[in-house]
């Protein structure tokens, strides 16, 4: 396993590249669908229909004015339970007010990642990168949840001896370079 941080972030053409295949094997009518908050707030049944139907939503969260931004991922276990995976480890309230009043109306019980995977760094931009291993992950464990997925990133880090930073562009190595 490499140890080089792929500092190149994946754009909404990438992610969309790398879900091709994933999208595949969803079967007929199902795909994974990306929204910015945006998006959602002005179509929340679109955004509801698509995760309750596909179990994933990659959602781009894009500061005013910027062409940059960062990506995370909601997804539904086949218990039926949300969660919220932020790269970050952020409450979606540090990331967007307009993220949160919509998590807190149409999802209240949502469970949320509070552990840091990606370290604040304008050399990494892995947060793309991370929604596709939670992806690949959901596609391996049926009933993914928060607790499952720290601990098999912990133990890819005790086993592999490397930042997750590090672990993640191995693993999820497409380089638009």
């Amino acid at each position: 396993m490499t140890s080089k941080i792929i500092e190149t972030p994946l754009s909404n053409i990438d992610l969309n590249e790398l879900l091709k295949d994933i999208n595949k094997t969803l079967g007929e009518n199902k795909k994974i669908n990306i929204f910015t908050v945006d998006e959602m707030i002005k179509s929340p049944k679109i955004f509801n229909d698509e995760l309750k139907k596909n179990h994933y939503c990659i959602i781009f969260l894009k500061p005013k004015n910027t062409n940059i931004g960062h990506w995370v991922i909601m997804f539904k276990n086949d218990k039926n339970e949300i969660y919220f995976f932020d790269s970050y480890g952020n409450n979606p309230l540090n990331l967007s007010k307009k993220l949160y009043d919509f998590l807190l109306k149409y999802y209240p019980n949502t469970i949320y990642n509070s552990v840091q995977y990606q370290k604040y760094s304008s050399k990494v931009a892995t947060c793309g990168r991370w929604c596709m291993f939670v992806i690949s992950m959901l596609k391996i464990f049926k009933n993914l949840n928060v607790d499952k997925l720290n601990i098999v990133l912990k133990n890819m880090k005790n086993k592999y001896k490397m930042p997750y930073d590090n672990i993640i562009s191995s693993l999820i190595n497409f380089d638009i370079e």
